[in-house]
């Protein structure tokens, strides 16, 4: 029973960081175009994996 509660406890513990963490991110991060860095971070993570296909 105690490994039971333990899962409940962590993910009620995880669920709230996760709000607050998200909470705090929207408020400093509203003026910052994030489809655009999303749209880079693809592009780059995207160029290097064709990199390290290609090199061997």
């Amino acid at each position: 029973m105690a490994g039971f509660w333990g899962g409940v406890f962590s993910l009620v513990a995880s669920t709230a960081i996760a709000v607050l963490l998200g909470t705090f991110a929207s408020r400093f991060l509203a003026d910052i175009p994030l489809k655009l860095i999303a749209g880079i971070g693809f592009i780059a993570i995207g160029g290097y994996s064709i990199f390290e296909h290609f090199k061997g």
